[in-house]
């Protein structure tokens, strides 16, 4: 069968076969691509690393045999950056298969839920302190900072972690926009860890 592009939107395109093309979650056979398990593999590894590594425990671990206590914030966050890298690869290089062709209809609902996601976001950050969430104040000050109290200010307020609901918004609106097995895997994936 010829292969074609689908294009839902003058920006997002589609590298899906002919027959490939379904309503609704209705997936292509019974069994699951093989690049959608790897991307699933490797998307579940990812956020169980950052987990392991964002713990008390592991931290302490590292700053005990190998990673000064100023430095560990910052290659926390330069590790999860770079490997961010071979899923985006895995990601954008894999064939996907559009799950609800309808929705390709009304990808503006998609961008407003993504640009929602993004202000909430934008919103959370400027309640944290970005010297250090980045890690840059520990490495300026060599020490950690102090013991902060819990944030009910602004939009943490109404919601107890809103950099949680912007990246469900932004995950859940990117599939409205594309809706594809890749993306929805990668909502589903998201919407777990969150």
């Amino acid at each position: 069968m010829n292969s074609m592009t689908f294009s839902a939107t003058n920006s997002t395109n589609f590298n899906v076969d002919a027959h490939q093309r379904r309503g609704c979650l209705s997936l292509p056979g019974k069994t699951m691509p093989m690049n959608l398990l790897i991307l699933g593999v490797a998307v579940v590894g990812y956020f169980a690393l950052h987990s392991i590594l964002a713990s008390p425990g592991a931290k302490d671990f590292l700053v005990a045999r190998l990673l000064p206590q100023r430095y560990y914030r910052l290659v926390f966050n330069a590790v999860s950056v770079l490997l961010l890298l071979p899923l985006a690869w895995q990601f954008f290089s894999m064939k996907k298969v559009v799950v609800c062709e309808f929705m390709l209809r009304v990808p503006f609902t998609g961008w407003l839920l993504v640009a929602a996601g993004a202000g909430c976001m934008a919103l959370a950050f400027r309640s944290y302190d970005l010297p250090e969430f980045t890690g840059i104040f520990q490495l300026k000050n060599s020490r950690p900072p102090e013991h902060e109290t819990l944030s009910t200010s602004g939009l943490h307020a109404r919601v107890r972690h809103p950099l949680y609901l912007g990246t469900l918004l932004v995950a859940w609106g990117w599939f409205v926009f594309s809706p594809t097995d890749a993306v929805l895997l990668l909502a589903v994936l998201t919407s777990c860890y969150t």
